[in-house]
């Protein structure tokens, strides 16, 4: 599940770990519980846990707003030109598993999920980069239609 930085993101920790539904990649001080549900997603052996992980029908949650200094997958974030991360997109196309994009948002005491298109990463090359624009893109329109959905302090 590709996902976008989110206001809440302890209470969707909470949630996964309570429902034992995925795996969150992804830094910071979330909960005391979080070395079960947190992966950093660096290192080769953790990546190919994640892969097995994956094949073996576990979910993954990434967030897909993450921006880099390189030149390989650029695109438009909130009126301002930035390079997107590829690791959702990469991780899916190794562990051949579709993205499903999904938007969490706070509905009362609840967190339910907008859902995104799915992609297919079956017939993708290993230096694509078409999906993770449509991701963004994606993101962007229900950020434009809510801005609270989403944190500001990602840069």
């Amino acid at each position: 599940i590709a996902s976008c930085h989110s206001p809440w993101k302890r209470l969707l920790a909470n949630w996964c770990l309570e429902n034992n539904f995925g795996l969150l990649i992804g830094g910071g001080e979330w909960n005391d519980r979080r070395r079960f549900i947190q992966r950093e997603g660096a290192g080769i052996s953790e990546l190919r846990s994640l892969i097995r992980y994956l094949q073996h029908e576990g979910i993954v949650i990434t967030n897909a707003d993450v921006f880099n200094n390189f030149d390989n997958c650029p695109v438009k974030f909130r009126g301002k030109y930035q390079n997107a991360s590829l690791f959702s997109e990469r991780l899916a196309m190794l562990a051949k598993v579709p993205i499903i994009t999904a938007m969490p948002i706070l509905s009362g005491t609840t967190i339910e999920f907008i859902a995104g298109p799915q992609f297919s990463t079956a017939e993708l090359k290993s230096k694509s980069t078409r999906i993770t624009p449509r991701i963004i893109s994606f993101f962007e329109k229900e950020i434009e239609k809510n801005p609270a959905i989403w944190s500001y302090y990602v840069k």
